[in-house]
């Protein structure tokens, strides 16, 4: 799942951020992909609990908050 932020330093803002909750997303910038584009990337895998998606859903809306 991509979830476009925008300007680089947001993203990497909110990777950190993301981070802070125990989530780990990729952080995708330009020239990976295109300016003002940039992005956080989340992957899921079938051993994720209830507990794993509250954590990424309380660390996304922090992303939001800020």
């Amino acid at each position: 799942l991509a979830v476009t932020v925008g300007a680089s330093a947001d993203a990497v803002r909110s990777q950190q951020a993301c981070a802070a909750y125990g989530v780990r997303v990729g952080c995708f910038r330009p020239p990976s992909v295109p300016r003002g584009q940039a992005c956080l990337r989340l992957a899921g895998r079938a051993s994720l609990t209830e507990s794993d998606f509250a954590a990424a859903a309380r660390a996304l809306a922090a992303v939001r908050d800020h």
